[in-house]
């Protein structure tokens, strides 16, 4: 039986590992190498150096959650498409697979999470693949789903990780979001506009409405949600008015 059969009839090739640093390291080092298909995936039981936004670590154990990254090469998917709509088409797309799986109360939390209640259950990562001349071969997508809580988290993470299901998933369903989640990527990409894949992404906003202070840069910008730019962008209400965000990390006021 096929591990990941979408793929396999999309023509992705995939890899599972039982250990790896991160996915998305090695996903670039293979498109930079060239040492790949235009599009493939690369997964993980377990990342021992898994990172987010700003290369904050991403705690990725094995037995707990699926870690992979879908590496993109060809040419007009990236040319045509920045990390911040790749980021926003991946949020989708796993949003999609695992409402259908677990039928929880799934939302989204600009600009890169996904969220059940106030716990962070998988975070998703667009990085660039660039040679040590700067030039770009690639652009990879990584997701970092927890489908349950992961065991022995750090203190610092009890109370802001969580995971989707209270009992141990089988390896089956695993492979099947996998797999499922890549293929969702792809026709998303492929076969849906823009704006109908930023409608899902608006509708399913966990902040919608609410106060929240924004860390961008050295900056800290805090207003009350307004409404997601037609660039994915966050718009706040602020003193000054509407201000449009185009990367940083949401907190609660």
């Amino acid at each position: 039986m096929q591990k990941f059969p979408q793929l396999a009839a999309m023509g992705v090739p995939a890899e599972e590992y039982a250990t790896l640093s991160s996915t998305n390291v090695v996903a670039k080092k293979k498109i930079v190498e060239g040492t790949a298909p235009t599009t493939f995936l690369v997964s993980a039981r377990e990342q021992t150096a898994g990172h987010g936004k700003l290369n904050r670590s991403f705690y990725s154990p094995a037995g707990s959650g699926v870690y992979f990254s879908l590496g993109l090469a060809e040419e007009n998917i990236v040319q045509n498409n920045d990390p911040a709509k790749l980021t926003v088409t991946a949020a989708v797309a796993a949003f999609l697979v695992l409402e259908r799986h677990f039928m929880d109360s799934l939302a989204i939390k600009w600009v890169n999470d996904l969220y059940v209640g106030d716990k962070k259950v998988a975070g998703i990562l667009a990085e660039t693949a660039v040679d040590g001349a700067n030039h770009l071969h690639g652009v990879v997508i990584g997701w970092g789903i927890n489908l349950v809580t992961p065991p022995d988290l750090p203190s610092a993470l009890t109370n802001q990780v969580g995971g989707l299901s209270p009992l141990m998933v089988s390896n089956r369903e695993r492979l099947n979001i996998i797999d499922e989640t890549g293929a969702q990527f792809i026709r998303l990409l492929a076969g849906c506009s823009w704006e109908q894949i930023l409608q899902i992404y608006r509708e399913h906003q966990l902040i919608a409405g609410k106060k929240v202070v924004v860390e961008s840069g050295l900056k800290k910008i805090a207003g009350q949600f307004d409404h997601i730019s037609d660039r994915g962008g966050l718009c706040l209400q602020t003193t000054n008015g509407v201000e449009e965000i185009r990367t940083g990390t949401v907190r609660k006021q």
